[in-house]
């Protein structure tokens, strides 16, 4: 898809802009629903100490009664639905009827069976019915309010050579679309003008059945029904997008400024949201800080700071982690404490950026140095307190960290790269974490792959394989001089020859897999199970891809029965590597810790190996029962 069709798809699909198009339509024929005051109806609202600077601008629905409306001050004009003292749960059981309570009320719309108690001042704002706004500072809106959409930031370089929209509805196709066009902003600007037009309001709006609680100021925003708003310090020039199914939860201390909240989000304790958009079921919470950056979907963002950052779902980080300038739209990674990911400043302009790799972690207060380019290296592990020079890495699944020998001829400031180590020593992990995808995903509006070892990935490790294979071995360790793509690190000749083997049990492995879902599809379809059936290249899923490894990757006289056998002591290696590799950790703890094995569940207890191993073993039977057929 093109970015000019998604964009098109996006505006035309959008939920928020057609909800905003029916307020519009709702202000233009709200006063024929809606009747002046009776002089009765007036004569009741001052009894219960009411007042207004015109009686006669305020207008009611038919069914008014001014039973519920107390201690309030009117300005302007203002219209007012129906109050019947409907209980409504303030927090903790506590109820409080519907109505209009010791306010200050200035040109706003107030639907039916709304609460509002106790706020200073609400101006220029339509709130809808059933929801509470309780002992609340101010609310308040100029009249052309577009709540935040369209402002554009500086992802990557802060010095803005990468400038990126934001609007509420952006999904990651978008975002990634929009990404590559941003050389070329003449392709998407004329979309991005259409949509802040389409979701201008001339008032602020707060949705059905929200709650806002103890919340300083709401300022020029858009708030989508069943929002939860409790103790926010301040909110404003913000799109907020929340659902009775999907609802956004906003806590204490919180500032959210020019920002596009989605469905599902919750932020939290003192987070702080700053010219950011937050993809749905997002979570930022103890402080952390978000500034000109775009979150993806099912992240979480904890204590750090992340700015001018493009950071693809289920990106986690830690406590006092660094995440400045950064390019990453596979996300899926992981920022431990003390992480800086930020050396984007040469000492004349913050002009520098970093481009992870898809999964990459980065272990507690390790420091990278930019510009570094590690998107060849999806699924890499940066240990704890290495130093990473200026580089790039096109080596996936590998370990980088500070040598532990001095190494006779290689420069002191290069790590060691140890090529496929994740995939070797920690398949636990790999796994795990392809089951956590699966599990953890809430968003309804982007489509994920969960595979991690798919044709993307494998072709880059073919690559690698490749020029690991090419490099002579005549030395003990190779820098970037013997092996393109090794960065500012060396390989021993060690983890040389055992990044081939590596690489190539899993590149067989993805083959095998490929094929064994190709020769059930055969067979469901009541075609022979035979090479020459099988090997045609118009299966679903990956066969596509995988049937072009065949000869490379299999001995040209293997069986269609030997290959599925091969692939159950693959799949049967990979579990016992998952297990020793959990195995290794457990024994650490065990040797260092007294009385480690009370609080900690063995390998044979622990619930993801479990799944796995329950995994394997139907996997297994499946294959088993294809053989039979094939015999």
């Amino acid at each position: 898809m093109t970015l000019t069709e998604k964009l098109q798809n996006l505006i035309q699909s959008s939920e928020f802009l057609k909800r905003v198009q029916e307020i519009k339509n709702s202000i233009k024929t709200i006063d024929k629903e809606y009747r002046p005051l009776t002089d009765a109806e007036i004569s009741v609202l001052e009894k219960n100490r009411n007042s207004a600077e015109d009686w006669k601008q305020i207008n009611v629905k038919e069914e008014f009664s001014p039973q519920y409306i107390s201690g309030n001050r009117f300005f302007g004009k203002c219209r007012l639905g129906v109050f019947t003292g409907m209980k409504h749960n303030i927090q903790d059981g506590a109820l409080f009827p519907s109505g209009i309570y010791d306010s200050v009320i200035i040109n706003s719309f107030i639907e039916s069976e709304a609460l509002i108690f106790q706020c200073r001042l609400i101006s220029n704002y339509y709130i809808s019915e059933n929801t509470v706004i309780y002992n609340t500072g101010s609310i308040t809106a100029l009249c052309n309010c577009n709540s935040g959409n369209s402002l554009v930031i500086p992802v990557g370089p802060e010095t803005g050579e990468i400038p990126f929209p934001l609007f509420a509805d952006m999904d990651m196709e978008s975002a990634e679309l929009i990404l590559n066009s941003a050389h070329k902003p003449a392709e998407y600007s004329d979309y991005i003008t259409v949509y802040r037009n389409s979701s201008n309001l001339e008032t602020g709006y707060i949705g059905k059945n929200c709650i806002i609680t103890g919340t300083s100021s709401i300022r020029d925003s858009f708030i989508g029904d069943s929002a939860e708003i409790r103790g926010a310090l301040l909110i404003t020039g913000s799109t907020l997008l929340s659902s009775t199914d999907e609802k956004i939860s906003i806590g204490s201390g919180v500032r959210i400024e020019g920002s596009m909240i989605q469905y599902g989000c919750g932020i939290n304790s003192g987070a702080i949201i700053f010219n950011s958009l937050l993809m749905e079921h997002t979570e930022s919470e103890n402080q952390s800080r978000v500034s000109s950056s775009i979150i993806g979907p099912n992240s979480s963002l904890a204590g750090g700071e992340v700015t001018s950052t493009l950071a693809g779902p289920f990106t986690v980080s830690h406590h006092q982690s660094l995440l400045i300038a950064t390019v990453w739209p596979g996300g899926r990674g992981n920022i431990g404490y003390g992480a800086n990911v930020g050396s984007n400043h040469t000492s004349r302009l913050p002009d520098q950026e970093l481009y992870p790799g898809e999964g990459m972690f980065f272990g507690l207060g390790c420091s990278i140095k930019f510009p570094g380019d590690y998107r060849r290296a999806p699924y890499s592990i940066v240990a704890t307190g290495t130093v990473t020079q200026s580089q790039r890495v096109e080596f996936p699944f590998s370990l980088i960290l500070s040598p532990s020998v001095y190494n006779k001829g290689v420069s002191l400031h290069l790590n060691e790269l140890i090529p496929g180590w994740t995939l070797r020593e920690n398949i636990y992990a790999v796994l795990r974490n392809e089951s956590k995808y699966r599990s953890r995903n809430k968003s309804k509006r982007n489509i994920f792959d969960f595979t991690i070892l798919r044709p993307s990935i494998i072709d880059l490790m073919i690559t690698a394989r490749e020029r690991l294979e090419k490099a002579a071995d005549f030395t003990i360790c190779f820098t970037e001089r013997d092996i393109p793509g090794a960065g500012k690190n060396f390989i021993t000749d060690e983890s040389r020859l055992k990044g081939i083997d590596t690489y190539s049990f899993y590149i067989r492995h993805y083959l095998l897999t490929a094929l064994f879902s190709r020769t059930e599809e055969v067979i469901k379809a009541n075609r022979l199970p035979e090479f020459k059936n099988i090997m045609e290249p118009d299966g679903t899923g990956y066969w596509g891809h995988a049937v072009k490894l065949v000869k490379s990757e299999l001995p040209a006289d293997i069986s269609l029965k030997s290959a599925l056998e091969t692939l159950i002591l693959s799949i049967e290696k990979i579990y016992k590597d998952t297990f020793d590799s959990r195995k290794k950790d457990y024994k650490r703890g065990v040797n260092t810790i007294e009385n480690y094995s009370l609080y900690h569940k063995s390998p044979e207890n622990d619930l993801s190996l479990g799944d796995i191993r329950k995994s394997t073993e139907a996997r297994v039977a499946g294959i088993r029962e294809v053989i039979t057929v094939l015999n």
